[in-house]
């Protein structure tokens, strides 16, 4: 990806998104948030509203967004619950989908890996997180969804070698995201093969 200028990040939410843009080029760096208005009540326009700014968002041209542009957002939040996890999982593959549908390549980061990497925990406070971020980055904000877009943004930079990791627990979050998801296999399976093992000796 030596080709990248544009990192984008996002904090993707259906009230309230944060996102930053760095510029690697002339070293601009902005952010800011996505809110639809509040006269938009319907699940299915304010999807489609987030979608739309972040593709406002995205700088350059479009023909070469596929090899100038790169972004990193939170992860699906699998701990919500109800409706709440059903918006989140809505907006999230929409704006997904509509990444890859314009060949952006894209990192989801988990919460855990974001907080990781900025307070050396996975587990904090939103307070802390603003905290930290203005300590370690020097950004005053006062939203969470901003800072932890801020956060992704200094995540992408050292997945793409622009920064270098100041400590072991961003080495290590670094390192999970560039060696990609784990597979997983389900302890049910090596109990049954096991017993199956044991009945076939037995008999």
């Amino acid at each position: 990806m030596n080709t990248v200028r544009y990192l984008l990040s996002l904090d993707i939410s259906i009230c309230h998104a944060g996102w930053a843009l760095y510029d690697r080029a002339d070293g601009t760096f902005t952010y800011g948030v996505i809110e639809p208005p509040t006269a938009m009540t319907e699940f299915i326009p304010r999807m489609d509203f987030v979608r739309s700014q972040v593709a406002a968002l995205l700088p350059g041209n479009k023909a070469t967004w596929c090899d100038t542009v790169f972004v990193t957002l939170e992860g699906l939040a699998f701990a919500a619950q109800g409706n709440v996890a059903l918006q989140l999982a809505g907006v999230g593959y929409f704006v997904r989908h509509a990444l890859w549908r314009a060949g952006i390549k894209f990192k989801d980061i988990t919460p855990n890996q974001g907080k990781k990497f900025l307070t050396g925990k996975h587990q904090c406070d939103k307070n802390l997180i603003l905290k930290e971020v203005y300590k370690r980055y020097h950004f005053d904000v006062d939203d969470d969804n901003v800072a932890d877009a801020i956060n992704f943004n200094m995540i992408g930079r050292a997945m793409l070698g622009w920064t270098a990791c100041e400590n072991d627990a961003q080495r290590q979050v670094l390192a999970d995201l560039l060696a990609g998801p784990k597979v997983k296999v389900k302890k049910t399976k090596k109990k049954a093969s096991k017993k199956a093992a044991e009945e076939t000796v037995a008999a």
